[in-house]
């Protein structure tokens, strides 16, 4: 047997999972995903190639490589024809030139009237628009019903001074040591997080021109890390440990009955009321995002994860045929007319969708119910919705830096102030340094 040089073995072994080009008809797509929903991919896949006989050659990474991955194959000769792409990254792709914008194709951005608005401005950059929606998430105020009721409490808070209230009689009672469940780790989910704080509270992070006011008095971000800070040291809300706690960890907590309330993306709703994979199930609801200070409505933070067609693509008339064809049926309407990759999304997997139509799609209703909301509430949820403010070109150097300084406020090695003046000048300088570019 030969033996392959170890340089090409560990190559081999750290080359992403391709779907072999030989095994595919043609013509073709080729699709770049982060390894997810892989069921509901491949029988979209295959109800795809029977309708438009394209079929589908499939590339997945996992999503802790897929960044890389992505910008890699977005500047390869060869280039994928059609991507994942996340709103966060939206202007640094964009704007280095390596998607093709949708404004030119009628037959996809006529979804765009029957989708949340706040879905379409998420995939919006410069003008123009450069995507159809996977699906969309924000993160939702978990609350318990049951521990709830064991400590008195009729109704769940609508604002955050309540929670606290609620989280000190929870405690008092010794129903639960941490009342309140927030991962702050230092992963994806913690500028959503902040975000939602920050929303919540009727402030911002910048203006509408991307001006930092951070650090303003009224406005910024100083009021939500002083809070974030007291619910910890002060209330005694939250874990110490909190900062070290990241989503999966706080949703298993919180389906362990260890919290009475949680900040958690909402499509883990699902998960908590499924007996199968937790403690709690029935129990668990999601109640609109309590408010403070200025707020006087429930804001939340909202993401929105979508299909892309390369730059690449955009110059072949036949790759942007067929690259068009693939957006309509996974983002929009596929051969029967209907939203079924949408729907297959979130009665397969759990996943939020944009589409408005869908709310009053029967199955859509029932698995609503099911999990224990509604498409009432779900409609609520939707509107309060807000995409994050620091979505920039330099979004990813600020995040990288200012996940470590937000935990250093909840740690308390950090005051609220300075944290505060520091997340303002990184943003200055990483924005004055990008206009400088050529």
């Amino acid at each position: 047997m030969t033996l392959l040089p170890r340089r090409a073995l560990g190559a081999l072994l750290a080359t992403p999972w391709v779907t072999p080009a030989a095994a595919q008809p043609r013509p073709s797509v080729h699709f770049l995903s982060w390894t997810a929903v892989l069921d509901s991919l491949r029988a979209q896949f295959a109800e795809f190639t029977r309708a438009s006989g394209v079929s589908v050659r499939h590339q997945h990474v996992p999503w802790i490589s897929y960044r890389p991955a992505l910008l890699a194959q977005l500047g390869a000769t060869a280039a994928a024809d059609v991507v994942l792409m996340s709103d966060a990254w939206l202007p640094e792709v964009a704007g280095s030139g390596l998607l093709a914008p949708l404004d030119a194709m009628p037959a996809l951005t006529r979804f765009n009237a029957e989708a949340a608005p706040a879905c379409t401005e998420a995939m919006r950059f410069g003008g123009q628009q450069y995507g159809l929606a996977y699906y969309t998430d924000s993160i939702g105020f978990f609350y318990h019903r049951g521990l709830l009721q064991a400590a008195g409490i009729a109704t769940p808070p609508t604002s955050w001074e309540e929670v606290m209230d609620d989280c000190r009689r929870i405690r008092s009672r010794g129903i639960a040591r941490f009342p309140m469940g927030l991962p702050l780790a230092g992963d994806p989910w913690l500028i959503e997080l902040l975000s939602t704080l920050v929303f919540s509270h009727g402030g911002r992070f910048v203006d509408d021109a991307r001006v930092s006011v951070m650090a303003e008095p009224g406005r910024g971000i100083i009021p939500v890390l002083t809070f974030l800070r007291d619910m910890i040291h002060r209330h005694q809300a939250l874990d110490p440990a909190s900062p070290g706690q990241d989503e999966v960890g706080v949703a298993r907590a919180f389906a362990e009955g260890r919290h009475a309330f949680a900040l958690l993306p909402s499509y883990r709703l699902r998960f908590l009321n499924n007996p199968l994979t937790s403690d709690v199930a029935g129990q668990a609801r999601l109640g609109m995002m309590p408010v403070g200070g200025a707020q006087h409505d429930p804001a939340t933070c909202g993401w929105v994860r979508f299909y892309a067609i390369s730059a690449a693509a955009g110059r072949d008339a036949g790759r942007l045929a067929r690259a068009g064809a693939f957006l309509s049926a996974f983002g929009g309407h596929d051969a029967s007319g209907a939203y079924t990759m949408q729907r297959r999304l979130f009665v397969n997997d759990g996943l939020p969708f944009c589409t408005l139509p869908l709310l009053n799609d029967p199955q859509v209703s029932d698995v609503l119910v099911s999990d224990g909301e509604s498409p009432e509430w779900r409609a609520l949820h939707l509107a309060s919705a807000r995409n994050k403010d620091v979505i920039a070109p330099w979004f990813g150097n600020w995040q990288g830096v200012t996940n470590e300084i937000w935990r250093a406020v909840a740690l308390d090695r950090l005051a609220p102030e300075a944290a505060a003046e520091m997340a303002h000048a990184l943003w200055v300088q990483l924005c004055d340094a990008c206009r400088q570019r050529p």
